[in-house]
């Protein structure tokens, strides 16, 4: 059988690609954290006030099951006839799904056809001197039953949205399915996209799906017969085009061959037909060279480059008639199926499923042929998604497409300086967290260690131990321990739910107060800089020298006593030097004021995390 299986296209998601999605969506803010509902059914009134942890996901192939386990804590309001009772609890919950969904390019979980079931609750309650009778409750099944209906409902109204399935890589054809059937295997999530209409019917046997993903994380394949709806947009825009030249398109097909797609037409115009065929050849890579200007005041010069791309190039073109026209209209055919396919696949998978991973796409603007490889751009303390199209295979049986998804994950980070002047001891000094990726403030079981130690003496000055919430910095006064010259914070992370304790990040800083700072410490100017205008043709890869712009601008600040390349760098266009005793800001504002900090006099490099002062 097949790859497709007999349906249009036909889609392998892997496990550990929902699982990507699920933790971005989590950590990104797209999934809630908070399941705050009063509880359908009853009595008795319960009101839910709990926290919902990182979701995991695993296909059940043997129930062809979507089963989506997350632990989940917190209160609930319990209203009985004898009175209101306030209950901590800790619960597991393991909701099944039947994976149904609706067509589109965006392939959304229905609803209405896909049944969620809460196929296990597990809790344990950790509030003191609660009654028997409550806890028999909010462990119970009926307890089970009423969450149940209240996922159902979070589900159907979009308050709780599972990652959509990303397939704008088909184009057309994904919009053009008509219906979609599915098949979850161990490890694998399968679709099949079923097309009707315009005499044509592809509906393929969803027991046929198959994992064909090989080392790829996500892979679709198009059936050889629905190659025309693949690139149906790109057919309209042709037609648009031809048409514009007074000229008609009597005749286009589309099919996969060997490596390339063979397109044969006809156009016609008074004076005659042309019948023209050419094979469109995918290539994965795009070099575009460099150009020397020598001839100038200052000679310029732009590298060659090569990176992942994907482009078509035309090859073989062939046609009965020589005709004048026809070379115009070969162009235009060169500009919308050449720019136009590469469009298609990379900025239809790769910005589309960006919505998936809960994040935007850096854009990755290389002209026509368009980068392989993106990331998604995450909120602070999120995670990003590296998303990459990995294969671009045709073939007279399909046309294959791997992609790759890596997850980048933020640890826990203390921010703050780490070497401070003598100058500054009478200043507050602020140390604060970045909490790792999928760890939320808002989890009311979250605390937070601060420990302040004074590693010169090797002495214990502050230990604190507190609830995280609101409590992510960490302020002191060097003054107030003055025979100390190297201080050291420890910040760990952890949550308790009764008495069990995990740990979810330590980190640890050693702060050195340094000699007081020399006069004119920090150092910055105003100059004037000649910027060289240098454009390229996306179409013919051409550079052109365009002149020069003269730009006034500040620098950043610059340390004197250390300072990086660009302090003592000769520049006759620089002017207006000012310098400072201390840094124009207090320093509880640091993090605030970075970027007007050089990043190498004070970080060490754009990457650097705590500034030496």
């Amino acid at each position: 059988m097949p790859n497709h299986a007999g349906f249009a296209a036909a889609v392998t998601v892997r496990e550990q690609t929902l699982k990507v999605a699920m933790l971005a969506a989590y950590a990104n803010g797209s999934f809630p954290k908070m399941l705050v509902a009063n509880l359908p059914g009853g009595p008795p009134t319960i009101a839910t006030n709990l926290f919902l942890d990182q979701p995991e996901i695993h296909c059940e192939g043997s129930t062809n099951l979507l089963v989506l386990a997350l632990g989940t804590w917190g209160s609930l309001n319990v209203v009985l006839d004898e009175g209101e009772h306030i209950v901590q609890i800790v619960g597991e919950l393991e909701v099944a799904i039947s994976p149904a969904f609706r067509p589109g390019s965006s392939l959304q979980l229905d609803p209405v056809g896909a049944n969620v079931v809460v196929r296990r609750w597990t809790a344990a309650v950790i509030s003191t001197d609660t009654p028997d009778n409550v806890v028999s409750i909010v462990v119970g099944e009926q307890f089970k039953a009423r969450l149940q209906q209240a996922i159902q409902f979070a589900i159907l109204i979009g308050a709780i949205n599972l990652p959509s399935i990303d397939v704008s890589f088909f184009g057309p054809l994904a919009d053009k399915a008509t219906s979609v059937s599915s098949r979850v295997r161990d490890g694998a999530l399968l679709l099949g996209l079923n097309y009707g209409s315009q005499g044509l019917t592809l509906v393929g046997n969803e027991n046929a799906l198959a994992d064909f993903a090989f080392s790829n994380d996500v892979a679709g394949v198009v059936n050889p017969n629905a190659t025309g709806l693949l690139l149906d947009e790109l057919h309209t825009q042709l037609l648009t085009q031809v048409e514009q030249q007074d000229a008609s398109l009597d005749r286009f097909s589309v099919n996969p061959a060997a490596g390339h797609f063979l397109v044969s037409g006809a156009v016609s115009k008074t004076g005659g037909t042309v019948n023209f065929s050419f094979k469109l050849v995918p290539s994965m890579f795009h070099v575009r060279p460099g150009k020397y200007f020598q001839y100038l005041p200052k000679p310029r010069w732009v590298k060659s480059r090569i990176w992942p791309a994907l482009e078509f190039k035309i090859e073989d073109v062939t046609t009965d008639v020589d005709r004048s026209w026809w070379v115009i209209l070969l162009d235009i055919l060169g500009v919308i199926l050449t720019a136009g396919i590469a469009t298609l696949y990379i900025e239809g998978i790769l910005s589309s499923a960006a919505q998936s991973f809960s994040g935007k796409i850096k854009a990755a603007k290389t002209g026509a042929p368009t980068a392989r490889i993106q990331r998604t751009i995450p909120p602070t303390g999120g995670v990003g998604v590296r998303i990459g199209l990995e294969r671009f295979d045709i073939s007279t049986d399909e046309t294959y497409i791997g992609i790759s998804t890596q997850p980048a994950s933020s640890p826990i980070i203390l921010l703050g300086p780490k070497t401070v002047p003598s100058t500054y001891m009478g200043e507050a000094l602020r140390y604060q967290v970045q909490l790792p990726s999928g760890v939320s403030e808002d989890d009311p079981a979250l605390r937070i260690h601060w420990i302040l130690e004074d590693r010169t003496n090797n002495l214990s000055l502050i230990d604190d131990d507190r609830l995280a919430a609101g409590q992510l910095r960490f302020d002191f006064l060097p003054s107030e321990h003055a025979n100390t010259s190297d201080f050291g914070i420890v910040v760990r992370l952890y949550r308790r739910l009764g008495p069990n304790v995990t740990d979810l990040g330590t980190t640890s800083l050693n702060i050195h107060m340094r000699g007081p700072l020399p006069p004119a410490a920090y150092v910055r100017w105003r100059s004037e800089v000649r910027n060289p205008q240098i454009a390229i043709d996306e179409a013919t890869e051409t550079w052109t020298y365009q002149g020069e712009v003269r730009v006034r601008r500040w620098s950043k600040w610059h340390r004197t006593d250390a300072p990086c390349r660009a302090v003592n760098a000769t520049n006759r266009f620089r002017f207006d030097l000012e310098t400072a005793g201390r840094l124009p800001f207090l320093l509880i504002f640091l993090e605030k004021n970075r970027k007007h900090l050089c990043p190498y006099c004070f970080y060490g490099g754009p990457d650097g995390v705590n500034p030496d002062l």
